[in-house]
């Protein structure tokens, strides 16, 4: 290998000088700094300007504005060369002179994100999606999309070739859809058994206040005797199947007085300590399973009679 080659340099050649074991001269902060300084602003404490993000904001925006070259291109009607220097003393007096005398320098779209419809129209959108909530018809997210779809071709909208594509809004119309409506939420839907949704109808609930006239008139309670009873499950865990269950028993009166809670714990042995914090006069019973049994039905009823209201 010759003597002249730059391999055999790379290899057996020694770096003439020395290198400094310092670190750079120049750091970030000094970058700061100067381009703090090219705007005028050579004294600034740029430590607490940085926590005021919209001003911090305007500051950037100038900066780059300053360092941005200017390049034409030829044409026929070749346009008259502006003075970089010109330039960067407009970008001055605009933004700079704005931060000095506490004016708004922030930047902000002057449009809406992936909107078609009119407000209008959003609106009328928004009150349909409540509606069918209220009737238990809640849309999923992709039965938004393709129903959104749907009154864009019917109100003669002009939409993008990913809608006619997918036959639906695309998701960036649902996020801004959802963003500019807060009232609109996503829920998970909660479990019903068929026994309960097919029980509450016109011909059971009139049964039951026809049974309730009848026990009424024979007895000649007051309001303070009818209760309304009712269980629950509760989980430590918000996850269906998950978590451990404990079911919590009440009554409440009508006239608004309650009996203290009642709670089924899923254990063999009960501990007092397990009701600590809880309402005062509030009982406890225990279960294999969490759930309510006839054994723990009677300890509730015992429970029940001593708190009643008479």
């Amino acid at each position: 290998m010759g003597e002249s080659r730059n391999a055999y340099s790379v290899l057996v050649g020694r770096p003439e000088g020395k290198r400094s074991f310092e670190r750079l001269r120049r750091t970030w902060e000094d970058n700061i700094k100067m381009d703090l300084r090219e705007m005028g602003y050579d004294c600034i404490d740029w430590i607490n300007l940085a926590q005021d993000r919209d001003r911090w904001q305007g500051y950037v925006g100038v900066s780059m504005n300053l360092g941005m070259p200017f390049k034409w291109k030829l044409t026929e009607n070749p346009k008259k060369k502006v003075d970089p220097e010109v330039m960067k003393a407009a970008v001055k007096r605009r933004y700079v002179t704005k931060v000095k005398e506490g004016n708004e320098t922030a930047f902000k779209a002057d449009h809406n994100s992936s909107q078609i419809f009119s407000p209008e129209e959003e609106n009328d959108l928004e009150k349909y999606l409540l509606t069918a909530a209220r009737l238990n018809y809640g849309l999923t997210p992709k039965e938004l999309r393709r129903f959104a779809y749907e009154y864009a071709i019917a109100r003669g909208k002009p939409i993008s070739d990913n809608w006619k594509k997918n036959n639906q809004a695309s998701y960036d119309w649902e996020r801004g859809f959802m963003h500019r409506h807060p009232r609109l939420s996503l829920r998970n839907p909660q479990g019903k058994s068929l026994g309960r949704g097919t029980a509450f109808n016109p011909t059971s609930i009139g049964e039951f206040f026809q049974n309730l006239r009848s026990a009424y008139h024979t007895n000649k309670f007051g309001p303070e005797s009818i209760y309304n009873l009712d269980e629950t499950g509760v989980t430590n865990v918000q996850k269906p199947g998950k978590g451990t269950l404990v079911t919590l028993c009440s009554a409440v009166n009508a006239t608004g007085n309650a009996v203290p809670p009642f709670f089924v714990y899923p254990r063999q042995r009960l501990n007092d300590k397990m009701i600590d914090g809880a309402p005062v006069g509030s009982c406890a019973g225990v279960s294999p399973s969490g759930w309510m049994t006839g054994e723990t039905f009677v300890h509730y009823w015992e429970h029940y009679q001593t708190h009643k209201v008479l």
